[in-house]
């Protein structure tokens, strides 16, 4: 037996002999060959295409492999591009217009003043400059993989500054408590000075944490928040990079403007918002201001909304407590609606959210159709939890639509879609129901 297989075809009318002979997989051309207008190869006379190997490995060949890692390479601000090869030739520099990106290693050291957007790169040391980014993408749980996330291993020191700027790869939303080693080293000094794209999305935000051989980005969930969107503007998302670089920056404090919108204690709040990032020894607290925002309720089949919103949203750590008023209307399914000036009050250390409302008035009915019920003058108080809600309404009412008629006296209003009865004293900025 050899390593090759040798199969002889005899035709019977012909005495020339064909050899196939079985070689590992490669594509041989000899002569040439020249590629028509039409995208058909057109051999030249005396051309002669040996193929050796299946199909199937020259269509490997010829096909773009997109699954294949990109090699490491520096692109030039005119679209350049060189390779940098392994590390033998001695310290890389990337410059301030130039971007490093692919995957590879690259044993000796490396010093970026420009771009860094690994896949998954290997250096012998790293220095990130105040001029520098770090871009990593987020898409999945595995370091460097397709559908995984960028990771830089450092095998010795890493000096860190400038910014890391996270994103997340088109389709994918990570979960709160996931984790991701975006940078590992043998040694560390400093730490990056900026963070963008540290807001993932539905009230999802990263979290940058320094331990003693890795940068892991924690997903933590805000609390309170089920939703915060960012006007689409390059200095709404700059200020929320900003108030969220204050949160991850020891000692940092400051205030920004921003238009948002968030959902929070059974309200859509849409406005001017201003972060301010406050501390209590090592504790980062962000504070979101509010001043003539527009509401809506977000609560089961509640309808209706606020003008001239008010007050502020606190988040410390795991905890947090919104105090908001503004004046509008609340519709319950049954059509009953009630309008006054409204106080909004919610927390980690609160059951539910507390609604209270002063100079309610409602009307019950059409007097310009028969007899009508106005109520006015009136309090409410309402618990809401989740999608249910407990509310209780009283105030003067009277008779209107029949003539020669009058009712005059209180009239209470109740409903309760929690399932459950409600003894609850509710108070908020001093006012109760």
């Amino acid at each position: 037996m050899t390593d090759k297989t040798r199969r002889h075809y005899r035709p019977k009318q012909r005495r020339a002999r064909y050899d196939v002979e079985t070689l590992e997989p490669r594509v041989l051309l000899s002569a040439g060959a020249t590629l028509g207008s039409g995208g058909t190869t057109t051999p030249t006379p005396g051309a002669t295409i040996a193929q050796q190997g299946t199909l199937a490995a020259v269509a490997s060949l010829l096909v773009p492999q997109t699954n294949r890692p990109a090699p490491l390479a520096v692109i030039g601000s005119d679209g350049s591009q060189r390779n940098p090869g392994d590390g033998s030739a001695g310290p890389l520099t990337v410059g301030a217009n130039d971007t490093l990106t692919g995957t590879g290693s690259y044993t000796a050291a490396v010093t970026s003043t420009g771009v860094v957007a690994p896949g998954l790169v290997a250096v012998g040391s790293y220095a990130q400059a105040a001029g520098g980014t770090l871009q990593i993408q987020i898409g999945g749980t595995t370091p460097g993989a397709t559908g995984g996330y960028d990771q830089l291993a450092v095998t010795g020191k890493a000096e860190l500054g400038g910014t890391l700027q996270i994103s997340l790869a088109e389709g994918f939303q990570p979960t709160a408590g996931q984790v991701y080693d975006v940078i590992t080293w043998g040694q560390r000094s400093g730490a990056f000075a900026a963070y963008g794209g540290l807001y993932l999305g539905q009230g999802l935000v990263a979290t940058p944490i320094y331990q003693a051989d890795r940068l892991q980005i924690l997903v933590t969930k805000l609390p309170g928040l089920s939703d915060f969107t960012v006007a689409q503007t390059a200095a709404d998302q700059a200020g929320l990079d900003q108030a969220l670089t204050w949160m991850n920056t020891p000692a940092a404090t400051g205030s920004v403007t921003i238009d948002a919108s968030m959902q929070v204690a059974g309200l859509r709040l849409t406005g001017a918002f201003d972060l301010t990032v406050t501390r209590t020894g090592s504790d980062a607290s962000l504070t979101i201001g509010l001043q003539n925002a527009a509401a809506s309720w977000a609560v089961g089949s509640l309808s209706g909304g606020l003008t001239g919103v008010s007050g502020t949203v606190s988040l410390t750590g795991s905890s947090y407590a919104a105090s908001l008023s503004g004046n509008g209307q609340l519709a319950f399914a049954d059509g009953a609606t009630l309008s006054g000036s409204f106080a909004v009050q919610a927390g980690t250390n609160q059951p539910g959210t507390w609604v209270v409302a002063s100079n309610v008035a409602a009307r019950i009915g059409d007097p310009g159709q028969g007899a009508a019920l106005a109520l006015s003058n009136g309090t409410l108080a309402m618990l809401v939890d989740g999608d249910g809600y407990a509310v209780a309404a009283s105030g003067d009412v009277a008779l209107q639509g029949l003539v020669g008629a009058s009712l005059t006296g209180q009239l209470g209003f109740s409903a309760n879609t929690l399932g459950r009865a409600v003894n609850t004293t509710i108070s908020v900025g001093g006012v109760g129901g």
